[in-house]
């Protein structure tokens, strides 16, 4: 996380990658600078590397580091930890009912987002 909380989802899919490395092409997302200043941070704090793909010039491909991998484990710990103190004490049915809420509501984002992508 080096300290910024926002770290944490690209590290998060980095991590889950970390076997056969993401690539990534810094030109296709709209957030692209935010997305490459991250992962430049994560380099410079050595959790990261990027490795060159050979035939794509555009794209790396990103791996953790020792201690990228460690700090990824104890962040997944802690959450799992959390999840188990926070929904692993609630019941049975109030979880299904939080999964249908949650689900709906995603449904909902999902329209929305195709609605404003329709007006584009």
């Amino acid at each position: 996380f080096v300290g910024d909380p926002g770290q944490l989802d690209p590290f998060a899919l980095v991590g889950a990658e970390q076997w056969a490395g993401l690539s990534y092409d810094p030109s296709a997302s709209a957030v692209k600078g935010n997305v490459s200043g991250l992962l430049d941070r994560m380099v410079e704090a050595g959790l990261v590397e990027r490795r060159s793909i050979p035939g794509d010039r555009r794209s790396n491909a990103l791996f953790l580091t020792a201690k990228g991998r460690h700090l990824a484990e104890r962040g997944i710990e802690t959450q799992r930890a959390y999840v188990a103190q926070t929904l692993g004490t609630m019941e049975m049915r109030d979880l299904a009912e939080l999964e249908r809420l949650v689900l709906a509501w995603r449904e909902k984002a999902r329209a929305v987002e195709e609605e404003l992508a329709s007006q584009e």
